[in-house]
């Protein structure tokens, strides 16, 4: 939602309207962002989300926005 507000596209009217398409395109693409398995993922190989910052998740969703916005260029699910 933050970077909703910073963004005056189509994709950032559905963020703003709670669309779940483009949020579910961004959990997908931040979840396989570089290095976020690694940064999750214990020594004995179970997963601890928490390990995964905020900020972790700002620069992947900034990075992925222009992506997921040619997804949805006139602000509505393909």
């Amino acid at each position: 939602m933050q970077q909703a507000a910073q963004f005056d596209d189509g994709l950032a009217a559905m963020i703003r309207r709670d669309d779940p398409g483009p949020a579910a395109t961004f959990i997908r693409l931040n979840a396989a962002g570089p290095g976020i398995a690694d940064k999750a993922t214990l020594p004995d190989g179970s997963v601890d989300q928490s390990r995964v910052t905020d900020a972790d998740l700002l620069s992947l969703t900034q990075a992925h926005w222009p992506i997921v916005a040619a997804l949805y260029p006139d602000g509505s699910t393909p």
